[in-house]
C-alpha cells in the first residue's frame, strides 16, 4: 500500500494494476490496523496530513477493502505464527489476520514471509503488470 499510496516509482507498475482490480470489485482487499498503523507513520512524521488522509481513505474506505479489527483469535493464531516462523508481531498480526479472514493470496514485499505455509505469499515483485 505505500508503494501506491506514495507513488514510488520502482513499483508503482506492479502495484497500480493491483489497486485497479481492487478498485473495479475484481479482487477485495482485506486490511488491518496493523497495515493502517505503519501506512499513517510516515506522514505523521513528516506532517503531511495529506497523504495520511490518503492512507486512511485507502485501506479503511472502499467497497473492496474490509478493514478487520484484531481479535483474540487472531491474537491467538499470530503467537502461534511467531513461535513457528520466529515472526516478529506485526508480520504475525497480518498473516494471523488474512489466515483468519480466509485470504487467498497475502501480498507482501518481505522476502521473509515466503516460508508462511498457511496461505500463498505473493511477493510484490511477482505481479504482473
Amino acid at each position: 500500500m505505500i508503494y501506491y499510496a506514495e507513488r514510488i516509482s520502482g513499483f508503482l507498475p506492479l502495484a497500480r494494476p493491483f489497486f485497479r482490480r481492487i478498485n473495479t470489485g475484481q479482487i477485495t482487499a482485506v486490511t488491518s490496523p496493523i497495515t493502517l498503523s505503519e501506512c499513517l507513520t510516515p506522514p505523521y512524521r513528516e506532517g503531511n496530513q495529506t497523504l495520511a488522509s490518503q492512507f486512511l481513505q485507502l485501506i479503511t474506505g472502499g467497497p473492496h477493502t474490509h478493514f478487520m479489527q484484531i481479535n483474540a483469535e487472531i491474537a491467538a493464531q499470530a503467537a502461534r505464527f511467531r513461535v513457528q516462523y520466529n515472526l516478529r508481531l506485526p508480520d504475525a498480526l497480518q498473516v494471523a489476520t488474512a489466515v483468519y479472514a480466509n485470504c487467498d493470496a497475502f501480498l507482501t514485499n518481505d522476502k521473509q514471509l515466503a516460508r508462511i505455509q498457511e496461505l500463498q505469499v505473493i511477493g510484490l515483485d511477482e505481479l504482473h503488470v
